[in-house]
């Protein structure tokens, strides 16, 4: 129990009286969102942060650059730790679009993209109360915060972190409770943080494939050559923690684990349609992984369970439906377009040069790791990346230039155009779908300008 006193003339007076609380978590919301800096210590993102049909309550980036999840609960709900490690996991699978968003933010740019940390990204609950369900599974995932408020009537705040930390001291105000004191530098956080996730912060793909075994190593290595030479449609992209195989949609996904001397494989499967054999294959449909939308997982130890493995890849890369990019009504090719462009990608690039080839893998690589919500559909002339139902970009290798060819969902008259690069064909005609006006003629020397531009048209594609 605690009781807040208030001390006038060295006289002792009742205690202060505690409010009912903030009359919704929005108003809750607003006042710790508004006050983040000198409450939790971090930077405000986003007040409400959406990431495909999930809500997360508010996004922050802490003075060390690593990101802030906080889920508001007004007084006492069920599930409050499982709910934030939901949207924790759904979080880590959209990390490249969070980059993007933070280097898209004007008070915030590219420099703080680059350091943002996700290896411990720091998750914190502020409710009335907590159940004895939340404080049970809190055993099993001390990354969370659980911190009570509570709201008192000369707008006090007393904020107390029951696990994950220590008690925070009270945030006095004299300002109605909506507009407590705003802070435009990070301070230290009021209680100490808990390590996040894992006891080891180095969480990321490179650095376990950097300590492997010889053995392991040789076994992701060749599991990663033969998934990504299945076929020739097959984009291979690596994000912090995974190397992914898409086809239209991820179909699989591994990384190593050095310390069982295993590798693990993620493929879009149904376990309930596959033969699970125990050490090798399991069910991860009502488990959180980092890859839902595989969830059948296999072991790799010997080369036996890898050509097993090979199987089940190759099946879910032919069980893997093309997304359909809707009905957006295309452009006919003019008659020079036709002459010269009547094969398909897939032929072109099989006449290309290796210059060509390359260039071209490369960029479709970068369009393909800009989100999970990411598809590509190949139609007769070129292939198509959407996001959603609305395509963003579309691609075609250009033999005779040694170029690629990309029809851009961006307004051109809204663009800086460069001649021989970027120019605007919303009103000529062209490959592509009518709102992809803007054309690209991409070398090897504007690679990294043209995928800028098309992380922008796969921003402005959000549905």
């Amino acid at each position: 129990m605690q009781k807040l006193f208030n001390i006038t003339a060295r006289k002792a007076i009742q205690p202060v009286g505690i409010l009912s609380g903030v009359n919704n978590e929005s108003e809750l919301r607003d006042i710790a969102a508004d006050n983040l800096s000198t409450l939790f210590g971090a930077r405000l993102f986003e007040k409400e942060y959406r990431i495909n049909d999930l809500r997360i309550d508010t996004v922050g980036i802490g003075e060390d650059y690593r990101p802030v999840l906080i889920e508001y609960k007004k007084g006492r709900d069920n599930n409050v730790v499982s709910q934030i490690l939901a949207y924790y996991h759904e979080f880590m699978e959209n990390e490249t679009d969070f980059r993007w968003q933070v280097s898209q933010n004007p008070e915030l740019g590219g420099d703080i993209a680059k350091k943002l940390n996700f290896d411990s990204i720091r998750l914190i609950c502020l409710a009335g109360d907590f159940n004895k369900y939340d404080l049970r599974s809190w055993k099993s995932h001390k990354s969370v915060e659980l911190v009570t408020y509570r709201y008192f009537d000369n707008n006090t705040l007393l904020l107390e972190w029951k696990e994950g930390g220590g008690v925070a001291p009270y945030i006095r105000a004299s300002s109605p409770r909506t507009s407590l004191p705003k802070d435009s530098k990070p301070t230290p956080s009021p209680a100490p943080r808990p390590t996040l996730i894992s006891a080891n912060p180095k969480r990321t793909l490179q650095h376990w494939i950097s300590i492997c075994d010889s053995a392991t190593l040789g076994l992701y290595n060749e599991l990663s050559q033969e998934i990504a030479g299945i076929g020739k449609d097959v984009i291979q992209y690596e994000t912090s923690r995974l190397n992914n195989f898409k086809r239209g949609q991820i179909f699989a996904a591994l990384r190593p684990v050095p310390q069982d001397s295993k590798v693990t494989v993620w493929v879009r499967l149904d376990p309930k349609q596959e033969q699970i054999t125990s050490g090798f294959t399991r069910d991860m449909s009502n488990i959180r992984s980092d890859v839902s939308v595989c969830p059948l997982e296999i072991t790799v130890r010997n080369r036996q369970q890898l050509n097993k493995a090979l199987i089940l890849c190759r099946r879910a890369y032919r069980k893997q439906v093309r997304n359909s990019s809707g009905s957006t009504k295309s452009y006919t090719p003019t008659n020079q377009q036709k002459k010269s462009g009547n094969h398909s990608v897939g032929e072109v690039l099989a006449k290309s040069n290796k210059e060509l080839l390359a260039l071209f893998k490369e960029f479709e690589k970068e369009l393909a790791s800009l989100g999970n919500d990411v598809s590509s559909k190949e139609t007769k002339l070129l292939r198509q990346f959407s996001r959603g139902q609305k395509i963003f970009v579309c691609i075609r290798p250009l033999p005779q230039t040694g170029k690629v060819l990309a029809l851009v969902g961006l307004n051109p008259k809204q663009e800086e155009l460069m001649e021989g690069f970027s120019r605007d064909v919303s009103s000529i005609g062209g490959w592509g779908p009518r709102h992809c006006g803007l054309e690209l003629k991409i070398s090897r020397q504007n690679l990294q300008q043209s995928i800028q531009l098309c992380r922008k048209a796969y921003a402005e594609a959000r549905s």
